[in-house]
């Protein structure tokens, strides 16, 4: 009977331990074998490896930053305990995600590194920042670049893909609804002006010699939304949700400089590098800013 029992107990346990295992092989996946920035760059959330020492383990956080990553974060540094140091191979991505996880770096005390061939860009530099001790090996590359924010992107695809009619501009923007026939109304007294009506101003008053006028291509309902609607309604208010949302976005980012104890520059010195050139710091800089210690 006893010996009965303790079967069942030991297949309990086998069976607890198992079940341990298989959650912690969801969390972890081997490093890939094409360990490069085209292969990484293309994953939409982070992935976890997992490097074993006799004392203490390293994890590599390897990928773009999505949602919720900052949860599966927290979740890998439980189930790789005891873990010493993180690596990171990443081209950012949520802004949000990448603070949250540097705080959590913090929290736990832990060392951030980036090793020789990998690269930590744009939301993946708050990761980073959130090591207690932080290392940039020779070859590694801390790029760096503007912050940005969702009105942004939406006011760039604005511009690039406007409405080409007004059924279709007041289902994207419900809240500046056109009246069909007030858009061709004003479109008609404007073919109606001469060459165009505000187009006469773009073309040369007397043609050269031996060369005709250009001829002017009647407005239309898509043009009329691109060159009109879209910049006198919809620009402006984009730009209002830009500085509304940069503000907010460099008071959070400020408060976790201020977290780190990391100075403020870092909020500013970079404010004129394009998001889609991001710029690798030189090992001077990255050591007169504190980026590593």
């Amino acid at each position: 009977m006893i010996r009965l029992r303790l079967a069942i107990v030991l297949v309990g346990l086998l069976g607890w331990v198992g079940s341990l295992r298989a959650q912690t092989s969801a969390v972890f996946v081997p490093l890939p074998t094409d360990f490069s920035p085209d292969y990484v760059f293309q994953q939409e959330h982070l992935q976890f490896s997992i490097l074993r020492g006799p004392k203490a383990n390293t994890i590599v956080a390897w990928g773009g930053v999505g949602q919720g990553d900052s949860v599966r974060f927290a979740l890998a540094l439980t189930e790789g305990k005891p873990v010493a140091e993180v690596q990171l191979f990443s081209p950012g991505g949520s802004l949000g995600e990448g603070l949250k996880i540097g705080v959590l770096l913090r929290n736990r005390a832990l060392a951030t590194r980036v090793v020789s061939g990998a690269q930590c860009v744009s939301a993946c530099n708050f990761m980073f920042l959130g090591g207690v001790v932080r290392t940039i090996e020779p070859g590694g590359l801390f790029r760096v670049h503007m912050f940005s924010n969702n009105a942004t992107q939406l006011l760039l695809n604005d511009l690039r893909h406007p409405p080409k009619s007004v059924e279709e501009f007041n289902d994207r923007y419900p809240e500046f609804r056109l009246r069909a026939y007030q858009v061709r109304e004003q479109i008609e007294k404007l073919n109606d002006l001469p060459q165009n009506g505000a187009r006469i101003a773009q073309q040369p008053a007397v043609p050269p010699n031996n060369v005709s006028a250009p001829a002017i291509s009647p407005i239309t309902e898509a043009s009329f939304i691109r060159d009109v609607v879209v910049p006198d309604q919809i620009v402006d208010m984009r730009v209002k949700d830009i500085q509304q949302n940069s503000a907010k976005i460099a008071a959070v980012i400020a408060e976790f400089l201020l977290q780190m104890r990391l100075p403020m520059r870092f909020l500013t010195e970079f404010a004129n590098i394009p998001n889609a050139e991001p710029r690798a710091l030189t090992r001077d800089e990255l050591k007169e800013l504190n980026i590593v210690n």
